[in-house]
């Protein structure tokens, strides 16, 4: 299709600043309104009615409400619309198809043990760390398939140093957000380095290079946010 300068034939330099100035504002709003004419081209009414008179006028139209609409631009504008509405409607169908994923259980063993743990956690009762362990290895694999070996077996080896050393128990949703936003290997990596390290966080602290002696050295923020969880170690 022709481009929308070629609705003007031989434009002037001021008739294309406000041809341009007239499109963004349509752009904008869908529309432009006779009383914004003056401010928008910096023109006269007597100056603005000349230039409407020639080629300029003759790329708008008024709609019902006597504002001045480029046909060919709205069309555009529409387009774009409902391709922005489209995927946007995509976009919250993929996100209830994974909510839904997640929260449905496998198979009847799966439902079973999702509903006595609901149960348990509605009564408030203690919680397992290895039952904490193994509902957040379902909830992964319900979203991203089977857990590839190697990240099992670091997760299950991080597990047993924080059990060994005493740390507050990871319930199931903070090992969730442990494995979120990673490549199966890099989260394998990440919670090998912490077992060898013996860290309390699978993301280490950022520690000063010279901590006061006696004051705790300087960390991020988001290292302490997953360290902060209600439950204890049983």
């Amino acid at each position: 299709s022709r481009p929308l300068h070629a609705e003007l034939v031989r434009p002037s330099l001021e008739e294309q600043g406000a041809y341009l100035r007239m499109l963004c504002m349509c752009w904008m709003d869908g529309s432009v309104p006779r009383r914004h004419l003056r401010g928008l081209l910096q023109k006269t009414e007597e100056e603005v009615a000349e230039m409407l008179a020639g080629p300029l006028g003759e790329c708008f139209e008024e709609n019902d409400e006597g504002n001045l609409v480029n046909a060919r631009l709205e069309g555009e504008r529409q387009g774009a619309a409902d391709l922005i509405e489209k995927r946007r409607k995509a976009g919250r169908a993929r996100a209830a198809a994974h909510a839904k994923q997640a929260a449905a259980p496998a198979n009847n063993a799966d439902a079973e043990a999702e509903a006595d743990y609901r149960k348990q956690k509605r009564k408030g009762k203690r919680r397992n760390a290895v039952d904490e362990f193994k509902f957040a290895v379902s909830d992964w694999e319900r979203l991203n398939g089977p857990m590839p070996s190697l990240l099992l077996e670091a997760m299950e080896e991080y597990l047993e140093v924080r059990r060994m050393s005493s740390f507050p128990m990871w319930t199931r949703e903070m090992w969730m957000k442990n494995l979120a936003g990673f490549h199966p290997r890099e989260l394998a990596e990440a919670f090998q380095l912490a077992s060898r390290s013996g860290w309390r966080s699978v993301h280490p602290k950022k520690k000063s290079s010279t901590p006061i002696p006696g004051q705790r050295a300087q960390g991020n923020d988001f290292a302490d946010m997953l360290e902060d969880n209600p439950f204890e170690q049983e």
